[in-house]
């Protein structure tokens, strides 16, 4: 029995029904690649790399219909971990207090607090934000899922 850590990325090798409620399941169809996100006693949290949807299976539903594919993270826009272990509350006051650039080892890009000026077709965007930086290069205003708040593999990068 394979057991997969998290950041590990997987590939369905066959059809998954996953029951969410005693009327309803969904299918993870062959050929599916997900990101594992947490590890749970006896389930596994992962990502869809498609559609970011997030499923919560267990752990040996997972293990009988997937193939491990690897755990590299070469999208890292960082090159530098300077402190680990933080929870999130502990990753907003570096990033927002400090001006540290936070992540999760899970993810390819990172957060940052920008300060911007208004500007003639924007006045209303200024102000101090938290970005994420994402990894293909994109901005968005940082908002976390419930995951990420409970998350204690928050990082300090640079």
């Amino acid at each position: 029995m394979t057991n997969y850590k998290k950041g590990d990325k997987i590939k369905f090798t066959d059809e998954l029904r996953v029951l969410v409620t005693p009327f309803t399941s969904i299918v993870i169809p062959k050929g599916t690649e997900c990101t594992v996100l947490e590890v749970g006693v006896s389930h596994y949290s992962i990502s869809n790399t498609q559609d970011s949807a997030v499923i919560i299976v267990d752990k040996s539903k997972v293990n009988e219909a997937t193939l491990f594919i690897d755990s590299k993270h070469d999208d890292k826009q960082f090159n530098v971990v300077l402190e680990t272990g933080l929870t999130f509350g502990q990753a907003v006051d570096k990033a927002i207090n400090e001006n540290m650039k936070v992540t999760r080892k899970i993810w390819g890009g990172y957060w940052q607090k920008q300060i911007l000026q208004g500007t003639d077709e924007s006045p209303n965007w200024q102000g101090e934000f938290l970005v994420a930086v994402l990894k293909d290069g994109g901005h968005a205003v940082a908002t976390p899922y419930q995951a990420d708040m409970f998350a204690k593999d928050w990082m300090v990068v640079k």
